[in-house]
């Protein structure tokens, strides 16, 4: 990755190997209380969110979003000190190769939508009627329903309609469909 070294052992499993990955991932883990308590800590409790005008709102945007990418540039890690700036971590986005790039942007936007046509009508009917407020116990009994709603639809695409794309025989599934099933054993 652009000079930095991957043979590296990291003593801690759970972050990278790579010193500019995990550089990166510190720095993000280290960062995300920050912006987390600023929105969710101060802004949503105390309604400040109310009395937003569009001025404010992009401030907040930017007051949690620009040390994400200043900070960084001003305390390089000792990993990323020799590494051009685009080869950094931290400045890379994920890039994924698709078989078949067309069938994931139609079909696979398709499949994460899902998400949205269970879960928003059932967060549109929270507080809609006045006079009945939702309690923390009713909207997570909702939100774990929505949650079961998408696994168990996901789970029917994956068995009726399969994979995106062709999946060769040596990468399928030794057992298919749901092993309790009569038959699949």
């Amino acid at each position: 990755m652009g000079g930095s070294e991957v043979g590296c052992s990291s003593p801690n499993l759970w972050l990278a190997q790579d010193p500019s990955k995990r550089w990166g991932e510190v720095f993000f883990l280290i960062y995300t209380p920050f912006w987390l308590t600023l929105c969710l800590g101060i802004v949503v409790p105390y309604k400040l969110y109310e009395n937003f005008t569009e001025w404010e709102y992009l401030f907040l945007g930017l007051v949690s979003a620009l040390p994400a990418f200043i900070i960084p540039m001003i305390l390089v890690g000792k990993a990323d000190k020799n590494i051009q700036w685009k080869d950094r971590y931290w400045v890379k986005f994920p890039y994924y190769e698709f078989v078949d790039r067309a069938s994931m942007y139609t079909v696979g936007s398709l499949f994460y939508a899902i998400y949205f046509f269970v879960s928003f009508p059932m967060f549109l009917r929270i507080d809609e009627k006045p006079g009945d407020k939702w309690d923390l116990p009713r909207v997570a009994i909702d939100a774990l329903g929505a949650a079961m709603l998408v696994t168990i639809i996901l789970d029917l695409w994956r068995i009726f309609l399969g994979p995106i794309v062709p999946v060769p025989d040596s990468k399928q599934c030794l057992q298919p469909g749901l092993p309790w099933f009569p038959g699949n054993a």
